[in-house]
């Protein structure tokens, strides 16, 4: 059995948050066990990640660099064995990359959610240096990809494109007919 944590700022709604709760409701339970950790909050859609017996963690960080939540999230990946830290966004890049190291996890994977921000000098420097524990890099878009792979020079092939999708299932077609009355 492989141990995966995701590590994402909220499970507020959203995309990135979207991603998490169809990653844990479609895992191979046979397989994998899944917990969640929320670095700065809880978020509504972590209701629907528990009612999928998905533990969700939070840290509550209450600065940018903020070591205790590192320390935290390393403690949490050490008593929950994590194998796998599948860190989400920045927020997650910038505390679950140091806590892995420090918890001795097997495997980080990033996947990255928007297009990097101009501007933000740091991000690009941190997110090299991550890079350097980084299993897999994965952006939801090829402009996502883009963007990261021309701001922080990382070699196209180590980062790849896994396209972001919509369960259309959700969309019934009674649906959409109660819609347009």
């Amino acid at each position: 059995m492989t141990n995966v944590m995701h590590v994402i700022e909220s499970l507020d709604p959203g995309g990135a948050e979207r991603v998490v709760l169809e990653l844990a409701a479609h895992r191979n339970a046979a397989r994998f066990n899944v917990d969640v950790c929320c670095v700065v909050r809880r978020g509504p859609l972590a209701d629907a990640v528990e009612e999928l017996g998905v533990p969700v963690h939070v840290l509550s960080r209450r600065r940018r660099v903020d070591a205790r939540a590192v320390l935290s999230l390393a403690s949490l990946l050490r008593r929950r064995r994590i194998d796998v830290v599948h860190n989400h966004n920045f927020t997650g890049l910038s505390v679950g990359v140091p806590a892995a190291v420090l918890a001795g996890a097997r495997a980080v994977v990033r996947t990255e959610h928007n297009v990097l921000v101009v501007g933000d000098v740091n991000r690009p420097a941190l997110s090299r240096l991550a890079a350097l524990r980084e299993s897999a890099q994965v952006a939801v878009a090829d402009a996502v990809r883009a963007s990261h792979v021309s701001a922080r020079r990382v070699p196209r092939g180590r980062f790849v494109t896994i396209r972001n999708g919509i369960d259309d299932a959700r969309f019934s077609a009674a649906d959409r007919a109660a819609v347009l009355r």
